[in-house]
């Protein structure tokens, strides 16, 4: 076939006479003698039909001005805070896989700011961060659903075991590591939110004061179409937004937003113009910060928290306490391995398989922090709590 009759060739000019064809079916309607009363009426069909075949010249561009009238960067003031924690409802690629210690989002925008979070907790600006551990329950009691919090520690896993998989180029100071423990609740004072951090098509990336909804800043991002329709060989081109700013199109401005809202005396919050080059230059990390006298494993762990006064074994004499929290109104007595948390405290570690105990919760108290291993939790009044497969299923 000839390039003169080619699909890719004579379909521009197919389309143009289509467009002229309707520019003059609208002319002849509007210089039609028929009278005012039905002039509109006859002009409706070929003005749909131009606007219809020119749509591709201007439509996408005035979705785009509207787009960059809203885009861009909005900052607060900065937040000068040594114990700041942020919450993020980040989730796995698949959402029914939750792992403890795992990094994954669904979107690169997500992967993006995670390693940030990751830097911001290394180099001090974030005491640390919560992502979920499961997913969203139905019944929506949110104050029962399970957390992971990351934060700096040493390495040695005194005080929680660390993240083994981070991304490449991660560092923290020597001695130290990005630790972890579970939670229950969302804990933590601002949160980080966004459609861009959940999906690819996504715009918006946010940071906000979790009790006051207060927006600390927020970054509106809006790709800038650059293709062309085939018109652009007679010489029509599409049109172009003209309220786009560069902060508006700028794609590392959401990610980096922990950046720019965070900082501390010694880490001052980054400035826009520089968050290119302090996402190129090396990592500052910090020492780990002190987080209290480290637990022991296992039921050094236990005894650990009964010397301080924090936990104690159930005696034969609390089989009341213990109807209470199991809810086996007919139990004669307490099995053993069953202990009363009295006090703030971080789990041990190590309580897995044969070491697994029984925690009883008081009634208004939360399942401390910290690895929950294979042990069950009761909660006096309420029953089992966790783990909820075990405790649905017996």
């Amino acid at each position: 076939m000839s390039p003169l009759f080619s699909p890719s060739f004579i379909y521009p000019y197919v389309w143009l006479a289509l467009i002229l064809g309707a520019g003059a079916w609208l002319v002849a309607r509007t210089v039609s003698p028929a009278g005012e009363t039905y002039r509109a009426a006859r002009m409706a069909l070929p003005a749909a039909a131009l606007a219809v075949l020119t749509a591709p010249l201007w439509f996408e561009g005035l979705v785009q001005e509207v787009q960059c009238r809203s885009a861009g960067l909005r900052l607060g003031e900065p937040v000068q805070d040594e114990a700041v924690t942020v919450h993020w409802e980040s989730f796995s690629p698949d959402p029914q896989m939750y792992s403890l210690g795992v990094l994954k989002t669904a979107s690169p925008a997500g992967q993006a700011a995670m390693g940030e979070l990751v830097r911001a907790v290394s180099e001090g600006r974030v005491r640390s961060f919560d992502i979920p551990f499961e997913p969203r329950r139905g019944d929506g009691a949110e104050v029962e659903r399970v957390y992971q919090r990351f934060y700096l520690a040493p390495a040695d896993e005194s005080m929680g075991p660390c993240v083994k998989n981070l991304p490449h180029g991660t560092r923290f100071a020597p001695g130290t590591c990005l630790a972890f423990v579970q939670s229950r609740g969302i804990q933590s004072t601002y949160e980080l939110k966004g459609s861009a951090l959940q999906s690819e098509h996504g715009r918006t990336v946010q940071i906000t004061h979790r009790a006051t909804g207060r927006i600390l800043g927020q970054h509106t991002l809006v790709e800038r179409d650059v293709g062309e329709t085939g018109l652009a060989r007679v010489g029509l081109r599409k049109m172009r937004a003209w309220s786009c700013t560069p902060e508006a199109r700028r794609n590392d401005l959401g990610p980096g937003l922990v950046h720019l809202v965070f900082g501390t005396q010694a880490v001052p919050r980054v400035e826009p113009a520089a968050l290119s080059a302090h996402a190129k230059a090396a990592w500052s990390p910090v020492p780990a910060p002190p987080l209290g006298e480290p637990v022991p494993a296992g039921r050094a762990g236990i005894e650990f928290w009964t010397r301080k006064g924090k936990v104690r074994a159930l005696a034969p004499a609390d089989v009341e306490l213990w109807k209470r929290a199991s809810g086996k109104a007919d139990a004669r007595m307490v099995p053993v391995d069953t202990y009363l948390i009295t006090g703030d405290l971080v789990l041990p570690d190590g309580l897995y398989g044969g070491h697994s105990v029984q925690w009883i919760v008081p009634k208004g108290m939360h399942i401390p922090p910290g690895p929950r291993g294979h042990s069950r939790f009761y909660e006096v009044d309420r029953g089992c709590v966790w783990p909820r497969n075990l405790c649905d299923g017996g």
